[in-house]
């Protein structure tokens, strides 16, 4: 499998954007998570996948699915 990192590709930000607060506890963003039922749900292979392929695409030791709600943040896959 070919996996070429883009050319344009936008670095990591180094830091976190000013408003992730706000981004975070943004009503319809929680409400749109907890309609998906994703939280504390069991693994599902297409993360575990999408993780697996994130992690050999960049070539780093780690990857992982994860989501953030109002309190606490769940790790899907990894």
């Amino acid at each position: 499998m070919n996996m070429q990192k883009p050319s344009g590709a936008t670095p990591f930000p180094s830091q976190a954007a000013t408003d992730h607060e706000a981004r975070l506890s943004d009503p319809a963003r929680l409400s749109a998570l907890d309609a998906t039922g994703i939280m504390d749900s069991t693994p599902e292979e297409g993360f575990t996948r999408v993780a697996r392929l994130a992690t050999a695409f960049l070539g780093v030791p780690v990857g992982l699915a994860s989501f953030v709600d109002a309190d606490r943040q769940y790790f899907k896959a990894q």
